[in-house]
């Protein structure tokens, strides 16, 4: 008998790949995601390489507190690896996996966030339960792609936090498609 489960692709392990240059310290975010801390005592910042979390205000060790404090409740995904089969969708630009995706092996359900250059909206939605948060950037349509990827970079933020809340509390599995 066959159950509606996917299996994970093979990511390669954050723990065992070689740290790339000037990487100081790596942590494990809980999306599965890594967090990579590089610079020097004085001068450090940190890069999420699931949601793009970023800084770079502090020294190292205040910039370890900041970077393994993301990780622990970061839920986004990583992107895929360019030698994985099944990339990314275009458009979208974070996911973050839920509590039953994380529980259940199954990167298939997550809050995807996506952003549409027609409508000018950037775009949550729960691969679980179906939820559906919308900002609106306010683009026009005579707009620059400069001033629209500015537009974008100044809400995304805002996605991004609904994106992680729901995705840190959402427990919902899709209904099994009928046969």
């Amino acid at each position: 008998m066959t159950h509606g489960t996917s299996t994970p692709q093979a990511q390669p392990s954050p723990v065992t790949e070689p740290w790339p240059a000037g990487v100081r310290t790596r942590y494990l975010t809980a999306g599965g995601a890594r967090v990579d801390v590089r610079g020097s005592r004085d001068d450090a910042s940190y890069k999420c390489w699931g949601c793009g979390d970023s800084t770079a205000l502090y020294g190292e060790r205040r910039t370890n507190e900041l970077a393994q404090g993301h990780a622990k409740k970061c839920t986004a995904l990583p992107r895929p690896h360019a030698a994985e089969t099944t990339p990314w969708a275009d458009g979208v630009i974070a996911r973050y996996i839920t509590v039953a995706g994380a529980a259940l092996g199954r990167d298939d359900l997550a809050v995807v966030i996506t952003y549409t250059s027609d409508s000018g909206w950037i775009t949550a939605t729960c691969a679980g339960c179906g939820h559906v948060d919308r900002t609106d950037t306010g683009g026009l349509l005579d707009d620059s792609p400069e001033k629209e990827a500015e537009r974008v970079e100044e809400n995304l933020p805002a996605s991004r936090a609904q994106a992680q809340s729901h995705a840190e509390k959402c427990r919902a599995l899709p209904r099994p498609a009928v046969a």
